[in-house]
């Protein structure tokens, strides 16, 4: 648990330290990051958090197959992602080691990871990563393997989505995102829309409207989604119940993020955006709502958040006087860490490692 406390406070302290000028602290902040990530992944216990035991497992079996029969399903485990099956194939091809693979795929999200937060604004990157740790993402992202790799591939099509907006490149993104897990069609369904009609949402309302409505629509039709998919057997999970402190993490990140809107407005490169994560604000309520149904829609939550995440990046576009903006941003981390501590000491889905270092 230290580990992750030590990581919280990480994040902390070069957030509090964010409006100090130095090129130094950014390349010591993005470097020590990435150490971070293959600490707490690379160097892990094959029984750490949720997952890993299982994509262990995974990768043990694969040995056994080759790609062909992989993407044919004729193996044990059914249902996984093509690009996982690659990923793990590339390794074998090198070692069947375990401990390896582990470091491997800790290389790459540390990789990923480390090279979007240099992509953003330096006001931006700070709060970033402090609010995608806080909010469990980063922790999360690191045990449930195929998810975690998904997200991020999902950050970098969203980054070219708020710069040079090629829908070609953001396709491209999107669909590896979906090669690594299923889910990731509903950040699909949500942002590809957006892309497509990114310069009529300049012109008017109108275009906004309609790609909220697109993207709200594929919160209530993903029963059928997941049929065409051919994973229904997803949302036969055991029901779960709508987490209060999740819940109000959502409320005040959507509070925080209407108090930004005039920011957004008086950027009209930026307005897109604003309208992007605000679909994105509503479908996490939704799918809140939804776990109530099916444990599923929890951990479809965690894909939304990678969006949800740049909120408090806003606070710097609000119309506020400074100290407005200072308490607006001590009381954000403040909820932030609440929210994270309650998920740590409650070891949500058993996902906190308890157990770190490899024996």
């Amino acid at each position: 648990m230290m580990v992750y406390i030590c990581g919280w406070m990480y994040f902390s302290v070069f957030l509090w330290l964010s409006s100090r000028r130095d090129r130094r602290k950014d390349k010591i902040f993005l470097i020590g990051t990435f150490f971070l990530v293959y600490f707490i992944y690379g160097m892990r216990n094959y029984d750490v958090g949720t997952d890993t035991w299982a994509y262990t497992r995974y990768f043990q079996i694969y040995e056994q197959y080759s790609f062909y029969d992989l993407i044919h399903e004729k193996h044990e485990f059914k249902n996984m992602e093509y690009g996982f099956i690659l990923l793990c194939k590339v390794v074998i091809f090198f070692t069947d080691r375990i401990d390896v693979f582990l470091r491997v795929v800790a290389l790459v999200y540390g990789s990923l990871y480390v090279t979007f937060l240099s992509k953003l604004k330096k006001t931006e990157m700070y709060w970033y990563a402090y609010t995608y740790y806080g909010l469990y993402v980063f922790c999360t992202g690191l045990n449930i393997m195929r998810q975690g790799l998904s997200m991020l591939l999902l950050l970098y099509a969203f980054l070219e989505y708020r710069t040079k907006n090629r829908k070609w490149v953001v396709t491209t993104f999107l669909v590896l995102s979906c090669l690594f897990h299923k889910s990731a069609l509903l950040a699909f369904i949500t942002l590809f829309p957006f892309s497509l009609m990114k310069e009529k949402i300049l012109l008017g309302k109108f275009w906004n409207w309609m790609a909220i409505f697109v993207a709200i629509l594929g919160c209530f039709l993903f029963q059928i989604i997941f049929k065409v998919l051919g994973i229904s057997g997803y949302l036969d999970d055991i029901p779960g119940k709508m987490g209060n402190a999740r819940f109000i993490i959502f409320i005040y990140l959507l509070v925080i993020f209407l108090i930004s809107k005039r920011g957004y407005e008086k950027n009209e490169c930026e307005i897109s955006e604003y309208f992007f994560i605000e679909t994105n604000m509503i479908m996490l309520l939704i799918m809140n709502f939804m776990s109530i149904y099916s444990l599923v829609f929890i951990r479809i939550t965690t894909l939304l958040l990678v969006f949800c995440a740049m909120v408090p990046c806003g606070i710097s576009k609000c119309n506020m006087k400074s100290k407005q903006k200072c308490l607006l941003s001590i009381t954000t981390y403040i909820i932030v860490a609440i929210y994270f501590f309650h998920s740590l000491l409650g070891n949500t889905g058993g996902i906190v490692p308890f157990q770190l270092l490899q024996k």
